[in-house]
């Protein structure tokens, strides 16, 4: 029932926000409304994205990438309810992640963080903690702030080997534990669990952007040889989120397989493939999005979603959530910031 009163709420509120327009623009906007409700996201994108200049526009796409993403509104808040009512599982985020995971398609990561950008273009910087936002902005800022926390599952699904497993607290994930080294190194050169080499740099021509690629093997990995696992990271101190691998100068040869000895050589492919296009790290998704989305969310959406998510920032924080506050070592830890070390933390207290 909540979703449902939470779906209608959203629908009148973008009607406000769009305004009614002349005969040929309302028939316009009916059939762009008939291809979102058939799915048919990618005629929605080809339609508008040329053109788009309206609030009614930038809100019709940032649900049509949404969409694509293989996510619906309804989808994420139906993961997140999912996940903190999980009885079988004591992290209600890690539930959250596995759930989303099931939905997200191969693009998800790239439609998601357009989706987030045209929905930002209704409501720009309104959905901090600005209390004297109007109904229909709030629940924009809502769609932000889903989209946004949906990327975060969706990036852990990314560097992890099984998210099936992510939330059960009886395995190991060998390449998740790869992913943390890597995120840990960039971070502040130190690891504990894994090796790390760095090795010569490479520039990526498409991208104008030098990486230094990581090779890291997993102290515990039994094979011989271990398993290598490949990695990008950038001059900021943070891994660029990659999937398969690729050369330097053609993205096309993006393959599953990764071939050092080919001419020219196979890198770790970034999933970002413009220089237009924000750089997607890990980090950059984890700590920053998880933060402005959860309170994008906080501040838009009703009590029950609210309590949800303010669980899964405590449990990120590894805090103690007692219906309303969180508590990290006995101290109210509900206006904490979540850190880079606390997702590292956060990600090897899962595996």
């Amino acid at each position: 029932m909540l979703k449902k009163i939470l779906m209608s709420t959203l629908a009148s509120s973008i009607l406000l926000l769009s305004g009614c327009g002349g005969d040929d623009e309302g028939e316009s906007r009916l059939e762009t409304q008939q291809m979102l409700d058939e799915g048919d996201f990618v005629s929605v994108i080809e339609k508008l994205e040329p053109v788009a200049s309206s609030d009614a526009d930038y809100i019709n796409l940032g649900s049509a990438y949404m969409g694509k993403a293989g996510l619906t509104i309804t989808d994420i808040i139906s993961a997140i309810a999912d996940g903190a009512d999980d009885e079988n599982s004591s992290d209600g985020f890690s539930s959250f992640v596995t759930g989303i995971s099931k939905n997200s398609s191969s693009s998800a990561l790239l439609d998601l963080d357009k989706s987030v950008n045209y929905f930002k273009k209704v409501v720009g910087d309104a959905c901090g903690e600005d209390t004297n936002k109007s109904s229909a902005t709030e629940n924009v800022c809502l769609y932000v702030g889903l989209a946004s926390t949906g990327s975060a599952a969706v990036t852990i699904d990314l560097i992890a080997g099984d998210i099936e497993s992510f939330s059960d607290d009886n395995t190991t994930d060998e390449k998740l534990t790869a992913s943390t080294c890597a995120m840990k190194y960039a971070f502040d050169k130190t690891v504990t669990d894994c090796s790390v080499t760095e090795q010569p740099s490479v520039y990526f021509v498409d991208l104008n952007t030098t990486y230094i690629p990581l090779l890291v093997t997993v102290n515990s990995d039994t094979d011989v040889p271990k398993s290598e696992y490949h990695y990008l990271m950038t001059d900021a101190n943070r891994t660029v989120l990659t999937n398969g691998y690729c050369t330097s100068t053609d993205f096309t040869t993006r393959t599953e397989e990764y071939n050092a000895t080919a001419t020219p050589p196979y890198y770790a492919c970034p999933i970002n493939e413009t220089p237009e296009t924000t750089e997607l790290t890990t980090a950059g998704i984890l700590v920053d999005v998880l933060n402005d989305g959860m309170d994008s969310i906080v501040n838009s959406a009703g009590e029950d979603i609210q309590a949800d998510i303010d669980e899964f920032k405590c449990d990120v924080l590894n805090g103690t959530f007692d219906g309303t506050n969180c508590y990290v070592n006995g101290t109210d830890a509900s206006d904490v910031l979540i850190t880079e070390q606390d997702i590292i933390d956060y990600l090897n207290s899962q595996n």
